[in-house]
């Protein structure tokens, strides 16, 4: 595989076993900063509920700084904001398949805006949740607006309407 720069990474341009090889070495990463506690923010109990997502994605979008001190639809976090992105992008995306039966982690649908990127797929009309994308907007809405529980809330009901039934 070629040397995959994650910062400045081009999901578009990498071959569908490199994506694949990216979306596990993800899973895998964040799945160890939660097994050894390196994830874990206060005293949330993390049981992959719609309750402990709120609360988890709450706690994590207070970590994340945008460049520059201000978020909007250009803004980059700085690598501490990063980490936690990761974070709560992959305990969104778990917390949703855990909470399934049919919804599975998988890459982006070649041709669409999140091609390639760590998506979780089973939705109704093959809608794919990119978690990364997902709670980025959730942090910069709220470092917006201030409104942290109903913005993510809203979103995590949102995406459970979508499931298949």
């Amino acid at each position: 595989m070629r040397d995959v720069d994650l910062l400045g990474l081009q999901p578009h341009e990498l071959t569908e076993s490199e994506a694949l090889e990216l979306l596990d070495n993800f899973r895998a990463v964040e799945s160890l900063a939660f097994e050894r506690g390196d994830a874990s923010l206060d005293d949330i109990e993390l049981d992959y509920s719609p309750e402990s997502v709120c609360a988890y994605l709450g706690k994590a979008v207070e970590r994340m700084r945008f460049r520059e001190g201000k978020a909007g639809a250009d803004s980059t976090l700085d690598a501490t904001g990063a980490v936690w992105l990761g974070r709560a992008a992959f305990y969104f995306g778990e917390s949703l398949v855990r909470g399934s039966n049919h919804l599975h982690w998988g890459i982006g649908s070649q041709d669409t805006p999140f091609q390639n990127m760590p998506v979780v797929k089973g939705f109704r009309h093959e809608l794919e949740a990119s978690v990364v994308s997902i709670v980025k907007n959730l942090a910069i809405s709220i470092n917006l607006d201030r409104e942290p529980v109903g913005i993510i809330r809203r979103a995590i009901e949102t995406w459970r309407d979508f499931e298949n039934e």
